[in-house]
């Protein structure tokens, strides 16, 4: 795991917002335009037991796309 990528998805899940740790990422390597990651964080299911909860994180490439907020 790369830490420098890893630092990097953890400061877009707080910006998120996103509850609980962060546990690990991998990139998806299917695709050819942008850069996509599976990042999973460790939550608590409702039983006191804890679960990973993975969500889907996106780079968007903007040599592709010049203006991405429009």
């Amino acid at each position: 795991m790369n830490q420098d990528t890893a630092r990097s998805l953890q400061k877009v899940g707080k910006a998120f917002r996103l509850q609980g740790p962060f546990f690990s990422y991998e990139e998806i390597c299917q695709g050819n335009v942008n850069v996509t990651y599976k990042v999973n964080y460790i939550c608590d299911d409702g039983t006191g037991m804890a679960r990973i909860k993975p969500y889907l994180f996106q780079k968007v490439n903007t040599y592709a796309f010049k203006h991405p907020t429009e």
